[in-house]
């Protein structure tokens, strides 16, 4: 190629360059062919991150309708918890577990784009405007800012349905649609809303029952006995919090209930469809209520509000044979009435399905095995109280005013 350096002009009264003159076109002397090779690989890396975002762009649109929404009914009526806003908070539960997976990718092809600088064998450049690892500092960057946007659509789904009041409502709605505009305030939302500078923010934080995940007892398909140990842990390290706490099963009459999020699922939304399970709640005051749930992915513990979105979801999606229901006993009538012999997990030739807990089986004076009583959902019979899953939220989620 001729002389790329730009040369001054003589007439010394003009402060400037003249044009460089090419002797041919830098097209006629490239080769007319398809890309192969590294240079072809790279293309296609950055056609994946653009069609990836346009993708991306697609779902942040759709929920701009969807937040939108959601802050109407909020606005209407700020303790709304009807049907229609459970519906459209699933709706939004699906454009960010969507988001989610287009986030994923995006930072696979970072790490592709990245690779690629050692697949280069010499250090000339692969095009002529851009190397290849100012072009992966570019993409990572890109990447970088897309992963942000997607924490801040997860809080907003966590906490539009739960919005306190109509401000908030509309508040967290512009963040999702505005989020470029309003990042400089998103880390002061957060403060704002869950660290609220009123009365609710004076009031005592709920006592950690359990501060180490890994030092309860947790043994794979016992939860009963998981959470019977839990109530254990409380009643002698905290005795005065029992009767703030409850041991729930979850199951139907076709013992089949649909749970997400757990570690046992298998797919990206770790589905696990099971015949009933166990978790332990914490309700130390009206408007809060925590889970602790041994088998879930989730923070240990995890809000109420959180939990159920996540866990549950919604029974509209649903046919009727996988609707959840809940049983809900007291932890101190749990304690002292429950018991199981573990036949349950015993096969017909007296093995185990699954291996049991290293200590002794739970038993009472007056039966040997009554774990049947609290599976089955039958509202007339069986201990504490039978609840729907809209039961089940109106009872321990109370949002404050």
């Amino acid at each position: 190629m001729c002389d790329k350096t730009p040369k001054k002009t003589n007439n010394s009264t003009i402060c400037g360059f003249s044009p460089v003159t090419l002797h041919e076109s830098p097209a006629q002397v490239s080769p007319q062919k398809n890309l192969t090779g590294l240079p072809r690989i790279v293309r296609d890396l950055v056609a994946d991150v653009y069609n990836n975002i346009q993708k991306w762009n697609d779902l942040h649109i759709k929920g701009c309708t969807v937040v939108k929404e959601i802050a109407s009914l909020k606005a209407d009526n700020p303790k709304d918890l009807s049907p229609n806003l459970e519906q459209l908070t699933n709706d939004l539960y699906g454009l960010v577990q969507s988001l989610r997976h287009y986030k994923e990718a995006l930072i696979l092809f970072s790490n592709q784009m990245r690779a690629t600088e050692k697949l280069q064998q010499n250090g000339s450049p692969l095009f002529i405007s851009l190397n290849l690892k100012s072009l992966a500092n570019l993409v990572e960057s890109v990447i970088k800012a897309y992963g942000e946007e997607f924490e801040v659509k997860e809080f907003v789904l966590e906490n539009i349905a739960h919005a306190k009041n109509s401000d908030e409502a509309m508040f967290l709605a512009a963040l999702w649609t505005y989020h470029n505009q309003l990042k400089d305030m998103a880390s002061d939302s957060k403060t704002q809303i869950i660290q609220r500078p009123n009365s609710e923010n004076n009031k005592k934080n709920p006592i950690n029952l359990f501060p180490k995940q890994a030092e309860c007892s947790h043994v794979s398909c016992y939860c009963e006995e998981n959470v019977y140990k839990l109530c254990q842990d409380v009643s002698t390290r905290h005795s005065t919090e029992l009767n703030k706490c409850f041991v729930v099963f979850v199951s139907n009459p076709s013992r089949t209930v649909p749970l997400w999020r757990q570690r046992a699922g298998k797919d990206e939304d770790r589905l696990v469809i099971w015949d009933y399970h166990v978790i332990f709640l914490y309700h130390p005051e009206p408007e809060k209520c925590l889970v602790y749930d041994l088998d879930s992915e989730l923070p240990f513990p995890t809000y109420v509000h959180k939990y159920v979105t996540e866990t549950f979801r919604t029974d509209h999606i649903l046919k009727p044979d996988y609707f959840r229901y809940f049983r809900v006993i007291p932890a101190a009538e749990f304690l002292r009435d429950f018991s199981s012999d573990r036949r349950h997990m015993k096969r017909p030739d007296g093995t185990w399905i699954k291996p049991p807990p290293n200590y002794p089986a739970i038993q009472t004076a007056a039966t040997a095995h009554n774990l049947e009583d609290y599976i089955q959902m039958d509202l007339s019979k069986g201990p504490g109280q039978v609840l729907n899953l809209t039961q089940f939220v109106q009872r321990f989620y109370k949002p404050a005013t």
